[in-house]
């Protein structure tokens, strides 16, 4: 997706948009089909007017749809269904804007072949620009786990794209690089259920390192049996991050059955010579709560997972200490330069689904930070959808005091909360429950219809990843996005 943030033209690329059936090989987890909406919200300082271009892979204007008088801090939602675009279209989406706008796309399946493999949702964002090189650390070819890669040029030339897959063992694919050509503002999206062998039998999943002679951005696709998830793939490394939501909930038993609430954090070393010795700091929400530091090392150009479930690259046992229902940030130190994503996985006793997000770094902090997309709808008692937004205070030394702002969709002020976060951890903010907020009925405010965005503002730096459930006939769904930073 990209997104120019300026008062001159804002761009935003959509990976998704009308009915789109995924495309699987037989044996292959089969999501149904999938529609892309985007809502972009007013961040500036007057007015907006706003247009949103559909591009297709040629490169050309598809459908164009506009939004004329959006209030400051009002959201806008363009539907796929609505753009006029056929069914099984799929391209990219220019936004332009006389405002600075933030965004998201929401990706929603729907109706797969088989019951375990019917769809769940995903959230990414708009970017600010394309950048010459993306990594994307967390890539899956296993027939019941499987990624797609779209890749947007967001230049203004033909861009010559080369895609570096690795396992994670840092062993290449044969045939690297793989070549794309891609039009300006158009992308091509890379399914690796069809797509030859990239990894290693044995291993069946990886990383990829996107490089290009004109800037691009990629966002990346997971499906499992009953599960989707959507990510935004980091342009940069560090060696420090942080990960604001963090979970372990299980009912104490050690199958995958017993685990109501997890995560897992894959990170991968940029690192061509050496190898990167890695600490993850685990850091609870509630004051006094367990603690746990797990060092590792990754070696150059591979990648590992560190999952509250079942170990991922360490024991399973490891993270017993943190007991049966933990939550809380992660911090990580490393010596070498890492990217990474976080998955948080809902097991079968709250039903299946997943959402993934990037892995920020200490840039990526800031003290303003947008949530476009915001929902409390509760018709009668029947919860249909609700948001968590989870801030995680960056500052290993000072206390921040933060305020969130939560707006209607016509940019009225409808909800204002303050809160003290200690240094490294986070708190919840949950428009169903409360989430660690101690009075949860304050979100009735927001009404049982409420759909908005939300402003969030501290005096040190924060890093802000909201949640979004759903609670259909069907099945409950899962997704996830990082906070824009304007």
């Amino acid at each position: 997706m990209k997104s120019f943030k300026n008062t001159g033209l804002v761009v935003m690329i959509l990976i998704l948009i009308t009915t789109l059936t995924a495309s699987a090989q037989g044996g292959w987890v089969n999501p149904g089909t999938g529609v892309a909406d985007v809502v972009a919200m007013n961040v500036g300082t007057s007015q907006a007017a706003v247009t949103a271009e559909y591009i297709d892979a040629a490169g050309n204007q598809a459908a164009i749809k506009t939004r004329s008088n959006l209030p400051v801090n009002a959201t806008h939602e363009f539907l796929a269904s609505a753009s006029g675009l056929p069914d099984g279209w799929q391209g990219a989406m220019l936004l332009s804007s006389t405002e600075n706008v933030a965004t998201v796309a929401t990706v929603k399946w729907a109706g797969g072949v088989d019951a375990g493999d019917d769809g769940d949702n995903g959230q990414y964002t708009g970017v600010s620009m394309g950048q010459r090189t993306v990594y994307c650390p967390a890539l899956y070819q296993n027939t019941f786990l499987y990624s797609t890669i779209a890749v947007q040029n967001t230049g203004t030339a033909d861009a010559h794209v080369q895609i570096a897959f690795r396992d994670r063992d840092g062993t290449a694919y044969g045939s690297n690089p793989v070549s794309k050509t891609i039009k300006p503002n158009a992308q091509t999206t890379l399914n690796l259920s069809t797509d030859p062998a990239y990894f290693a039998i044995a291993s069946n999943d990886g990383s990829a390192v996107i490089t290009s002679d004109q800037p691009v951005a990629a966002v990346v696709t997971s499906h499992w049996n009953g599960r989707s998830s959507t990510y935004n793939c980091p342009t940069t490394g560090n060696t420090k991050l942080y990960v604001p939501a963090q979970f372990r909930y299980t009912n104490g038993g050690s199958s995958f059955n017993d685990y109501i609430l997890y995560s897992a954090n894959v990170l991968m070393n940029l690192s061509s010579t050496t190898a990167a010795n890695v600490t993850f700091h685990y850091i609870p929400r509630t004051t006094g709560g367990p603690t746990l530091d797990v060092p590792i090392s990754i070696p150059p150009l591979s990648a590992k997972g560190l999952n509250t479930f079942n170990g991922g690259s360490v024991a399973a046992s490891t993270f017993d200490v943190l007991g049966l229902g933990w939550d809380g940030t992660v911090v990580i130190d490393s010596n070498q330069p890492l990217v990474g994503i976080n998955n948080t996985n809902w097991g079968p006793a709250t039903g299946l689904r997943s959402a993934t997000f990037a892995i920020v770094g200490p840039a990526d902090g800031s003290q303003l930070v947008y949530l476009p997309h915001q929902r409390r709808v509760d018709p009668g008692g029947a919860w249909a959808e609700w948001s968590a937004a989870i801030v995680q205070n960056l500052s290993t030394t000072n206390t921040a005091n933060v305020t969130l702002r939560y707006y209607d969709a016509n940019g009225v002020e409808k909800l204002p909360l303050s809160q003290a976060i200690a240094p490294g951890a986070a708190f919840g903010f949950n428009t169903r429950n409360g989430g660690s907020w101690p009075t949860p009925n304050d979100f009735q405010q927001l009404g049982d219809a409420y759909s908005g965005g939300l402003k969030v503002t501290a005096d040190q730096p924060i890093a802000v990843v909201s949640q979004y459930i759903t609670a259909g006939t069907a099945k409950v769904t899962g997704a996830a996005y990082n906070g824009v930073v304007p």
